[in-house]
């Protein structure tokens, strides 16, 4: 499980687009910025799952949270800092909770089963079937992934490489 970490897993369908503006920051109602674990297990609960990512394409001690829910999963990548663990990306996937839930939508407002055109209407940007990938200047990249019915079916956050 490890191995299928939050990762830019892009599909042979994909591009990525430069993206102009100020960055997204949030996901599921989770801002990169300024929450930490501890702000999400309030939001959401105690986690189903961690796991220690092995060292290598992230810093020692990266950990990987998870949250199942009955239509979506809900993932949570965290770096330590020495004040505590800083949130490098958020996931989620699947279909998406009933209601207008957080968990379900960026903060831009693209959500899970969203028709690929509100990517465009969103972000500015024409979406392509697979999986689409849309970068800030500062680093900042959101994927989202589509279903064969042209329907948002995952959306990760990351935040900006650490300085």
């Amino acid at each position: 499980m490890p191995r299928r970490l939050i990762l830019l897993l892009v599909v042979s369908c994909s591009v990525v687009i430069a993206q102009t503006g100020l960055p997204e920051t949030s996901l599921a109602g989770i801002n990169l910025h300024q929450m930490r674990i501890a702000d999400v297990q309030r939001l959401y609960g105690q986690q189903e799952a961690v796991y220690a990512v092995p060292p290598g394409r992230y810093p020692a001690g990266t950990k990987l949270y998870k949250w199942g829910r009955l239509t979506l999963t809900l993932k949570v990548l965290t770096e330590p800092l020495p004040t505590g663990e800083a949130i490098r990306a958020v996931e989620i996937q699947g279909e998406g909770e009933p209601g207008d839930k957080a968990i379900n939508r960026s903060g831009r407002g693209l959500k899970l089963s969203s028709k690929s055109s509100e990517v465009k209407k969103l972000y500015g940007v024409d979406a392509i079937d697979g999986s689409t990938v849309i970068k800030w200047s500062d680093g900042t990249t959101l994927v989202v992934g589509f279903n064969d019915k042209h329907r948002v079916n995952k959306l990760e956050l990351q935040a900006p490489p650490a300085q």
